[in-house]
């Protein structure tokens, strides 16, 4: 398996093949993190070494930061933190969930707990629930890295029973400050869980699929409600803006 790194369209250049596995980005948005064969390094766009690599462990560098960076070990389901001297501390049942530079969006096992992880220092900050019970995993940063947006249940369903039929799920979007480890509802709700938000270039709303209904939903900071456009059922999901490269 390999990464494949896709240019700007716009620009008609073909994807480019990169030597790693896992991605993660890097502090450098122009760089990306690359793991394979237990060693992480920095490649940029044209598939170019970028840096001196890191040596992890045991599974795949998931963040870094100016030194220090965070471990994600599949086979035991833990992360570790590394600091910038070198030393090593568990983060035992969480896993990453968004990246935004210095900080990372951490979930617990079960989905009831969400932290901020500071990389320059190791500290985790707990984030109070607002109005919703458990957290998604489907989340991405705005532009320039300060908020991560994501779904997240209303209600938690509790186990799946074979003789009781699974209730329809309800959520609600979820913006989490992660430099003040704070997060805001959105007015409105959504059926089921909204795919990976996509940011519009200039950080000031996002766009996501509804799973039923061939809808896409958007949201304004500004206003900070969900509006709805109903697509045709052949419809895909949004994957990135990119009117901010088109011609007049």
């Amino acid at each position: 398996m390999q990464t494949v790194a896709l240019p700007d369209p716009c620009l008609g250049q073909p994807p480019v093949l990169l030597p790693g596995r896992h991605a993660a980005p890097h502090e450098n948005p122009e760089l990306i993190w690359l793991t394979d064969g237990g060693i992480s390094r920095p490649y940029d766009r044209h598939g170019r070494e970028a840096g001196s690599g890191l040596r992890v462990p045991a599974g795949w560098l998931e963040a870094a930061y100016l030194g220090a960076w965070l471990q994600w070990n599949p086979h035991e389901g833990r992360s570790t933190y590394w600091d910038r001297h070198g030393n090593a501390r568990e983060i035992g049942g969480y896993f990453v969930i968004a990246v935004g530079g210095r900080f990372v969006l951490i979930g617990k096992h079960g989905m009831q707990e969400a932290r901020v992880l500071d990389l320059a220092d190791g500290t985790t900050r707990i984030i109070e629930r607002k109005g919703f019970s458990l957290w998604g995993r489907l989340a991405t940063t705005s532009p320039d890295g300060r908020i991560a947006t994501l779904s997240s249940r209303i209600d938690d369903p509790g186990p799946w029973r074979r003789d009781q039929p699974q209730r329809p799920a309800t959520s609600v979007m979820v913006f989490v400050d992660l430099e003040a480890a704070s997060c805001t509802v959105a007015s409105g709700t959504i059926e089921e869980s909204a795919s990976y938000p996509v940011w519009t270039s200039d950080g000031t709303s996002c766009v996501f699929r509804i799973p039923f209904g061939s809808t896409i939903g958007s949201i304004s900071l500004s206003t900070m409600a969900i509006e709805r456009r109903h697509l045709p059922a052949t419809a895909g999901k949004p994957i990135a803006d990119l009117t901010c490269r088109m011609r007049p």
